[in-house]
């Protein structure tokens, strides 16, 4: 079985159990920012 079978595979299976594994799991309803300090400090 070569990689691409097996993806192939993983996703038929998920997808079978009503996951759509490529829909992410978090709500996007707040933004969290992107954590840079201001000072440029490290």
């Amino acid at each position: 079985m070569n990689t691409y079978e097996i993806v192939t595979e993983r996703i038929v299976k998920l997808l079978e159990q009503g996951v759509i594994p490529w829909r992410r799991p978090w709500s996007a309803g707040r933004k969290m920012g992107n954590h840079v300090r201001a000072e440029g400090g490290g």
